[in-house]
């Protein structure tokens, strides 16, 4: 099974239930976080994985086995506090799938298993979700071949042959925004659902800021191909520009785990923006921790560095005047 780090986002295209984010799908490349669950947590995920057939989705055919190092102090701990403890584990091949709020959290049938053998702590949001959210199962995925034809109606997508000659094309016309868009409609005149063409267009029209423009292709692509995750932080972007604070917000707060695990410099623009907004909403605290967070990433950025300057300028002169008024 091959490694995926926690909140990036699940490639199912024609899922109702997007935005899908990963959590628990482990392997030996890189260290996971580890600590004890809650109790009443493991309780309810043990009974889930007691009933594979009905709770489980998305089987394949191969297995995977459990080669992570063991950690038995966690395991004695959840023996002792659940005396009928499953220890007959699930194969590994099947998915569990929890719907909290506008997320669901897609995790390996192994996730009980990681957690009981090899202390494997998962995101707290996930453990939320368990509790309180909903678990999707077969019944719900049904779905999946009717949203097919929705898709499929609006159109045909490029062949794979297409679909790199356009990119170089796209690469090519960077920086001359006349062209790239001609190019942007022609595609999308033979190809008007097609991702690729509406992911390109959306970037093309942030960078030349058409804003507006930018924001309909990126509502366009989130429609055919709600797996993508880029498409939520162009969003973002492009309501923040818009001073669409409140749906900025909404989009840029959910895509910044995808790009905290990616460790990309994309994070930069994320967290300015929601520091912004946090400023907007007169919450100087907090755009302060965004902030911060931003200069993590790219310790150069003059921007960043002048908002947590002025800010903190703030934060020193009304303290200033608090301790003067108590003299």
């Amino acid at each position: 099974m091959p490694q995926i780090n926690d909140f990036v986002f699940f490639s199912y295209s024609h899922s109702p239930f997007h935005p899908i984010l990963s959590i628990g799908w482990l392997g030996e490349e890189e260290e996971f976080n580890q600590g004890l669950v809650p109790i009443d947590f493991l309780k309810k995920l043990m009974e889930i994985v007691k009933d594979p057939s009905s709770n489980f989705v998305s089987f394949t055919r191969g297995f995977h086995d459990n080669i992570l190092p063991k950690e038995p102090d966690n395991k004695a701990y959840y023996q002792e506090n659940i005396p009928d403890l499953l220890t007959q584990y699930p194969i590994g091949n099947g998915e569990m799938h929890f719907r909290l709020g506008e997320l669901t959290y897609a995790a390996p049938a192994m996730i009980y298993e990681y957690i009981v053998e090899n202390g494997y702590l998962p995101p707290k949001e996930f453990i939320e979700a368990v509790l309180k959210g909903r678990l999707l199962t077969k019944a719900d995925w049904k779905v999946f071949e009717e949203n097919r034809e929705k898709v499929e109606s609006l159109g045909p997508n490029m062949n794979r042959d297409e679909i790199r000659p356009f990119y170089q094309k796209a690469r090519e016309l960077q920086g001359d925004y006349e062209k790239l868009e001609k190019l942007v409609q022609q595609y999308r005149a033979n190809y008007p659902r097609d991702p690729q063409v509406l992911f390109v267009g959306a970037n093309h029209y942030m960078a030349a800021g058409k804003h507006g423009e930018a924001l309909r292709y990126a509502k366009l692509l989130l429609e055919v191909s709600p797996h993508w995750a880029q498409a939520y932080g162009t969003k973002g972007m492009a309501d923040y520009h818009l001073k669409n604070y409140e749906e900025a917000e909404k989009n840029l707060r959910l895509i910044l785990p995808t790009f905290r695990a990616d460790k990309t410099k994309t994070s930069v623009h994320v967290l300015f923006a929601l520091g912004d907004i946090s400023e907007q909403k007169n919450n100087r605290e907090q755009a302060l921790i965004y902030y911060r967070e931003a200069l993590v990433y790219d310790p150069e950025d003059q921007g960043v560095k002048n908002a947590i300057a002025r800010l903190e300028r703030n934060q020193s002169g009304l303290l200033q005047k608090i301790m003067a008024w108590f003299n």
